[in-house]
């Protein structure tokens, strides 16, 4: 995921909070193919890019699965 100066812009004017920015940042992540996990639910993982949004803040991660 790369920025050019235009899209960083837009980047910091959509963030005008912090619910702001995680909610944009959570977009952001979701569009570049991550899959999101809920903290309600069993997770089975394949191979793949994960975010996680606990309210007021999300985490990501990469799991590859040894074959």
């Amino acid at each position: 995921m790369k920025f050019d100066n235009e899209q960083l812009l837009k980047y910091i004017g959509a963030c005008t909070s912090p619910y702001h920015t995680v909610d944009t940042s959570l977009q952001m992540l979701l569009d570049s193919g991550f899959t999101e996990l809920s903290l309600d639910d069993e997770w089975q993982l394949d191979s793949g890019s994960y975010v996680v949004n606990v309210w007021h803040y999300i985490v990501c991660f990469s799991y590859r699965q040894e074959t």
